[in-house]
C-alpha cells in the first residue's frame, strides 16, 4: 500500500499540532466553541469551524474561520471572521477593525467600532447608533455572485471556443489525410 506526500504530510502536521499545547489564555480550537465568560480575560482566540462568544473581554485579536462571533464584551483588537456571522449586542466594543468575509454581520445599538468595519460578500443589519471610527465597506452578497457568475460564463466561453477550435483543427487534418490518401491511391502517370 503505497502513502503519497500529501498524506504524510498532513499526519506529520497533526502529530506537531498535538504536540504542542496552546496556552489556556490562548486557546486555539478546531470544531469546539470558545467562550469568555463575564469578568475574564483572554487573549488571541482563534477558532476553526467552531464559534467564539465573548462576555467578557479579549486583549489581542478573535480570528475565527466557518464560524461564528457572538460579542457581548469589548476586543481590544481586530475581529476578523471567515464565511461565519458576527452578532454585537448592545454597547459591546471592538478597539480596532471589524472584518466579515462570505458571512453576515448584526451589530445592536451603540456598538463601537475604533477603526475600520469590512464586511464582504454577506448581509449587513445595523442601527444608526453604531459608532465606527474608520471607513464602513460593504459590499453586499450578490456582488460576489455576480463576479463569480460572470467568471463562470467567461470559463464556459472558453472551453466552448477551445472545443470549437480542436473540432475544426481535426476537420482540417482529416480532409488532408484523405487527400494523401487518394494520391498513394492512383496510379502513377507515365
Amino acid at each position: 500500500m503505497a502513502i503519497d506526500r500529501m498524506s504524510v504530510v498532513c499526519l506529520l502536521a497533526a502529530f506537531v499540532g498535538a504536540a504542542v499545547p496552546p496556552s489556556p489564555n490562548e486557546p486555539i480550537q478546531f470544531a469546539h466553541d470558545i467562550d469568555v465568560p463575564e469578568y475574564q480575560t483572554m487573549a488571541n482566540p482563534v477558532c476553526v469551524f467552531c464559534s467564539v462568544r465573548v462576555e467578557g473581554k479579549v486583549t489581542g485579536n478573535i480570528l475565527v474561520v466557518g464560524g461564528d462571533v457572538h460579542l457581548a464584551g469589548s476586543v481590544e483588537h481586530n475581529v476578523i471572521d471567515i464565511a461565519g456571522y458576527v452578532f454585537g449586542n448592545d454597547d459591546s466594543a471592538i478597539d480596532d477593525d471589524l472584518i466579515s468575509v462570505f458571512g453576515n454581520v448584526q451589530l445592536g445599538s451603540h456598538v463601537f467600532v475604533g477603526k475600520n468595519l469590512v464586511a464582504l460578500f454577506g448581509a449587513f443589519y445595523a442601527p444608526s447608533s453604531v459608532s465606527v471610527g474608520g471607513e464602513r465597506v460593504v459590499e453586499p452578497a450578490w456582488v460576489a455572485a455576480a463576479l463569480l457568475g460572470s467568471l463562470l460564463v467567461l470559463v464556459l466561453l472558453i472551453l466552448r471556443l477551445r472545443a470549437a477550435y480542436r473540432h475544426r483543427r481535426r476537420r482540417v487534418r482529416g480532409v488532408k489525410g484523405r487527400r494523401k490518401k487518394r494520391q498513394t491511391l492512383l496510379p502513377d502517370k507515365i
